[in-house]
């Protein structure tokens, strides 16, 4: 038995003591080496996400602030487009108060032209005026009064056209006539 009892005192006994220190040294030391680099992880991916966090705050407050100024351009844009348009109709305006401008001194002097022009065994019964269209209705004895209206007509710079419409004219009566005419633009 005393053999019995040494061969355990044998497997007891360990000769190589370094061995099992340095092994339990490499365990503690390989265990302290991971949980620094957990923690070190951790922390790296903390400050990343900080850091990020921070950057997409920013972006997003820059992003809020380019929003307000396209807001503000948009609608300086649209208040452009309605004064361009307005300055269009301004412009339409005032080219059709030009034309009538125009269009109202070519009448007064064609008015003005006309008293001179009329020979004076003609009577003129009505005068009208459409847009640019004139009529002349009157009687005479003869045509040839008319026809001599015509004539002077036809010369004056304020008419483009003048032409007789339509002639009357009944056995011992005075002869009817209608000159007509358009105002030169």
């Amino acid at each position: 038995m005393a053999l019995l009892s040494g061969d355990r005192a044998m497997q007891s006994l360990n000769l190589l003591p370094w061995r099992d220190r340095r092994q339990r040294t490499r365990r503690r030391d390989a265990f302290a080496a991971l949980l620094c680099g957990l923690v070190a992880g951790m922390g790296v991916v903390a400050a990343t996400e900080i850091h990020f966090a921070g950057n997409l705050r920013e972006a997003e407050r820059r992003a809020a602030q380019l929003q307000a100024a396209i807001a503000v351009h948009r609608e300086a844009a649209a208040e452009q487009q309605e004064l361009e348009a307005r300055r269009d109709d301004m412009g339409a305006v005032l080219a059709e108060l030009q034309r009538v401008r125009r269009y109202n001194r070519t009448v007064r002097d064609w008015l003005e032209e006309l008293p001179e022009a009329v020979p004076p065994e003609l009577r003129l019964k009505r005068l009208s005026i459409k847009g640019t269209v004139w009529e002349l209705q009157g009687v005479a004895r003869n045509l040839e009064p008319a026809a001599q209206l015509l004539q002077t007509t036809r010369a004056m710079p304020t008419v483009s056209e003048s032409r007789i419409e339509h002639l009357r004219s009944d056995p011992g009566r005075a002869r009817e006539f209608a000159l007509t005419g358009g105002f030169a633009e």
